[in-house]
């Protein structure tokens, strides 16, 4: 009689069970199965890739959205004007180990796959997705050559780049033309949209990289612990500072009054916001304490263009009472070239004892790599902000400003490829030193 009762129940369990189970099958996200399926293959069969052109490695796999959209007209700007979707562009060959895969369809019907990868190159926090028309998988990891570059050429590169636009963490002069073929726009666009589309430009770390093939960090964090750090007492005599080349020649160095640029592009403030963390007076933020290089990065502000008038003190040759062009002249005394100066998340890249680079944003749809007076640049800083050793040290003056140098390049070896550069060209050289000055003339 028990058995009897208890029959019934028994079934309408099964029946509520299989119901359930039913349910959850009904309810599974097909993409979510066929990347598992995916995951077990992908981790089988190709756990290695290398691009095989210029790749854009973005935070996202949503790549239809950022690339056009729904409408396909143009791609996904923030308020400033910049993809913030990008991580970087990677050279072609860069070794990649591939973690996750999902199987998309674009606006256009292409079903593709995206990969969610790692590289030794970055060693930022964010994630990166990669289409898989880009790359060349492999079963076994890549064997990549040993890093060396020829510092005289990451110089050319540097100047070469002059006048690209600004692109938010870009990383190439080209940019990726591919992705006009794998995300066409909808509609005839400008060259400008173009540009954008295909990720052409460099922030100032993008630069600093490709030029010198991969050899500086793409993060800030792993910027401030870069190299050596270069430092010394400011307050201190001239005469007992460190000797160091190249000694800045008050003569040679472009002042503003010899200058062509117009005074608005004078004096860079280095809390004038860019492609790095905005300061308090330029946006209303709350910015980093002490300018972190570990914290988050976080976009300018759009900032009017300043008058003159508002404008630091133009640096003279001729105003040797001015206490804060004394320091910048005996700054620039420890500066070599390919030192790389930081400030926050700006950038400035040191060309020669006379001048620098960096990649800037101004406003929207407004910035380029620009090369400008290496003496301004230090008489801003120096106007504006600390110099430290330490980027990571706390001040007394929690609202400071800290800026500070790390050398990564080897300058005498840079010193010899200069001169082989000269002899190369079919230069003369009539005076060569130990300092980074080399006389040439032409045949």
């Amino acid at each position: 009689m028990l058995m009897k009762k208890m029959f019934p129940l028994l079934a309408l369990s099964i029946i509520v069970l299989t119901g359930c189970s039913s349910s959850g099958t009904e309810e599974q996200n097909p993409d979510d199965l066929v990347d598992k399926n995916l995951d077990q293959i992908m981790a089988v069969k190709t756990p290695f890739a290398l691009t095989k052109s210029d790749t854009p490695l973005l935070n996202t796999p949503e790549w239809d959205q950022i690339f056009g959209g729904d409408s396909g007209s143009e791609p996904k700007y923030d308020q400033y004007g910049e993809i913030d979707e990008l991580v970087f562009v990677a050279a072609p060959g860069t070794e990649l180990s591939l973690q996750r895969q999902v199987r998309k369809n674009t606006r256009i019907g292409t079903d593709t796959i995206y990969y969610k990868v790692t590289t030794p190159v970055y060693k930022g926090d964010e994630e990166l997705w990669v289409d898989g028309r880009f790359l060349n998988l492999t079963e076994v990891r890549p064997q990549m050559p040993d890093a060396s570059v020829n510092n005289a050429h990451v110089i050319s590169r540097l100047r070469s780049y002059e006048s690209l636009p600004f692109t938010w963490h870009g990383s190439s002069a080209d940019g990726a033309p591919e992705l006009l073929e794998y995300y066409p726009p909808a509609e005839e666009i400008s060259l400008r949209t173009k540009n954008d589309w295909i990720l052409k430009g460099f922030d100032s770390l993008g630069m600093i990289y490709r030029a010198s093939e991969g050899q500086t960090p793409l993060d800030y964090k792993s910027l401030a612990r870069f190299g050596e750090s270069v430092f010394a007492d400011l307050s201190q005599d001239p005469s007992s500072l460190p000797s160091t080349d190249p000694t800045p020649d008050p003569e040679a160095v472009k002042s503003p009054e010899s200058s062509d640029k117009s005074p608005s592009t004078l004096n860079p403030e280095p809390s004038t916001a860019d492609e790095g963390k905005p300061s308090e007076e330029s946006t209303g933020e709350t910015a980093p304490t002490n300018n972190d290089p570990s914290s988050t990065e976080a976009k300018p502000a759009e900032k009017p263009a300043e008058s003159p008038s508002t404008l630091n003190p133009k640096p003279s040759t001729e105003n040797g009472g001015d206490p804060i062009l004394v320091k910048a002249q005996r700054l620039m005394k420890l500066i070599k070239p390919l030192d790389i100066i930081q400030m926050g998340d700006r950038v400035w890249i040191v060309l020669d004892k006379g001048e620098v680079v960096e990649s800037r944003y101004r406003s929207k749809f407004d910035g380029s790599v620009q090369i400008s007076s290496l003496l301004d640049a230090v008489y801003g800083l120096l106007s504006k902000g600390v110099f430290v050793k330490d980027p990571f040290e706390e001040l007394e003056n929690k609202q400071a400003k800290k800026f500070f140098i790390r050398r990564w390049a080897n300058t005498d070896e840079l010193l010899s490829e200069l001169l082989m550069e000269a002899i190369k060209n079919g230069e003369e050289v009539t005076s060569f030193s130990t300092t980074t000055e080399t006389v040439v003339e032409e045949k």
